[in-house]
Formats: C-alpha cells, structure tokens, sequence
C-alpha cells in the first residue's frame, strides 16, 4: 500500500510540473494597434517586448497594427513616441496573457492612460491548410 501511495505522488507531481511547463512556455500571440477608428495617435511608435530588441526598438506607424510573440505568462512593453509638442515620451505598463485567448494592445489606449488599453478575446483555431 505504501509503495502504491508513493507512485500516485510522484505521477501527480509530475503531472502537475508537466501543465506548469506547458502554461509558462506556450507562445502567445499579441496584437499591437497604432490608432484605430480615427484615434489621435503620434506617427511613429516604437515599442519594446521584454527587453527584447532594446538596442534597435521596431515601430509600428500611424493607424497600422503589428504582431509580436510572447512565451510566459507576465511581460513588460516599453513605448516610446514623440508627443504634440515634439518631447520625447515613454511608456512602461505589464501585462499578463491568458491561456487560448489573444491579447490586443492599443497603443492610443496607452497613451491616453484609459483602463481598456489590452482586451483579450479568444483565440480563433488555424484552419489547416489542404
């Protein structure tokens, strides 16, 4: 009995270790929006995901989107942009994705300072291709 009682332990923690794993190291898709439905929005933003690309930031223009991939649960975007009167701005805010759904950051949101500057919807399955 004692011998069966140990395995059992073991298989469940090794289950649970397994889900952690899967959960930490899923890649999650972030979608990345520049002004949308005639936002005020700076034309050029660049963005940071991480610490990634630090040394060379990429950009997204003024009304367009962008997409970048995450592995984790908890990230860190970094913006920066010049505002109206031509002064360097930047914006740091975490974030955290959830299991199947999609995060969409908007960029006006952030600028803004609005509560709605992430929505999360549920990630629609990749039909496969014939």
């Amino acid at each position: 009995m004692k011998r069966i009682l140990s395995w059992a332990v073991v298989g469940a923690v090794t289950i649970i270790i397994s889900v952690l794993l899967f959960i930490t190291g899923k890649q999650h898709k972030v979608m990345l929006i520049n002004g949308a439905d005639g936002a005020e929005v700076p034309a050029r933003v660049s963005y940071i995901v991480d610490g990634e690309n630090a040394d060379k930031p990429k950009s997204i223009r003024a009304n367009k989107k962008g997409v970048v991939y995450v592995k984790g649960i908890n990230h860190e975007i970094v913006i920066k942009f010049k505002d109206t009167d031509g002064t360097n701005k930047e914006i740091a805010k975490k974030f955290k994705t959830k299991i199947s759904q999609e995060e969409t950051i908007d960029f006006a949101g952030m600028i803004n300072g609005t509560e709605d500057w992430i929505t999360y919807k549920t990630a629609e399955k990749e039909a496969p291709e014939e």
